[in-house]
């Protein structure tokens, strides 16, 4: 499989985990559907290394849902209904629809 950049439209039409998702695979991850909780999916990036999509609920932060594992996971958590997006590592930074970039 050749390997294809995430496009702003991709970005543009993310309304859901698995939107998100479908956006990730043409970058070579992989769904892991067994792993992960009702609000999360995960995706294998490497042998035991994954990113965690996650959807943040009514009034949580991104910052409430930093990886656990700093060193093997990377979370992508979706706000407000989908219009903003951190991911969480090492180092935090966030996009929104528009695809402003912050680092943090």
């Amino acid at each position: 499989m050749t390997l294809q950049q995430i496009t702003a439209d991709d970005i543009a039409g993310w309304d859901s985990l698995q939107d998100i998702a479908a956006s990730f695979e043409k970058r070579g991850l992989k769904p892991r559907d067994n792993l992960g909780d009702d609000n999360e999916l995960v995706l294998q990036l490497d042998d035991d290394e994954f990113v965690v999509l996650v959807e943040a609920g009514p009034g949580e932060t991104a910052t409430e849902f930093k990886p656990d594992n700093q060193t093997q996971h990377t979370n992508l958590v979706a706000t407000n209904d989908f219009e903003n997006f951190t991911f969480l590592t090492r180092t935090l930074f966030s996009i929104s629809r528009n695809i402003n970039v912050a680092s943090g």
